[in-house]
């Protein structure tokens, strides 16, 4: 007779543990930082003629080939950058929002950046209102890095499960099957029943 075979049951799924108010908050911080982004590219692009005045008042000697270069120089970047923040952004708003442990590590860093970024920006050429948005946007990274580390978003970055460390592997038991060697067949069998002894054969013939 085959044992049934033993099972352990479907895998559960570690349980989802949903993220506190100031996490969410965060979050919400972080997309609005993306919007604000591309509100900055806009505003990088459109006042491009406040940025070639502040050229010449701080190089009037600048000829016009000269001038164009330092105005591309500094448009350029800033399109570019501001491109690149707005998938920073989004990346981080969603790895946030999951209690990636590793993800407000992440944004800390790049505020960071953004915070020297905007210290080097008030030592350069620039039009006023790429100075404005760029303040506003450090301080929607600011308020979105304070509520990243409070004490209420702690537990849920700590208490993340890792996936699959509930997960346990289990070896297979083998089957009892019930088998029997037989030394005459060379093969397993399920036969029980004591072989008849052939007329006329010595006992010690059958087993």
């Amino acid at each position: 007779m085959y044992e049934p075979y033993p099972t352990s049951g479907p895998a559960q799924e570690p349980e989802q543990i949903r993220p506190p108010r100031s996490v969410l908050n965060a979050v919400k911080l972080m997309y609005a930082g993306a919007a604000l982004e591309v509100l900055a590219v806009i505003i990088a692009v459109v006042t491009v003629g406040s940025l070639k005045s502040a050229i010449l008042a701080r190089h009037p000697a600048y000829t016009a080939a000269r001038l164009h270069t330092a105005e591309m120089a500094r448009t350029v970047p800033l399109v570019i950058g501001g491109l690149i923040a707005v998938g920073l952004w989004l990346w981080m708003a969603w790895a946030n929002g999951r209690g990636r442990s590793w993800a407000r590590i992440v944004s800390a860093v790049f505020f960071g950046i953004n915070t020297l970024d905007l210290l080097s920006s008030i030592f350069v050429v620039h039009a006023v209102a790429t100075l404005i948005i760029g303040v506003v946007i450090w301080l929607v990274g600011l308020g979105a890095i304070v509520l990243l580390f409070s004490k209420e978003s702690g537990p849920f970055y700590n208490q993340q499960p890792a996936y699959g460390s509930d997960r346990r592997l289990t070896m297979p038991r083998e089957p009892a099957t019930g088998l029997h060697r037989d030394p005459d067949l060379g093969h397993d069998s399920h036969d029980h029943r004591p072989r008849e002894r052939p007329a006329g054969s010595p006992p010690f013939l059958c087993a």
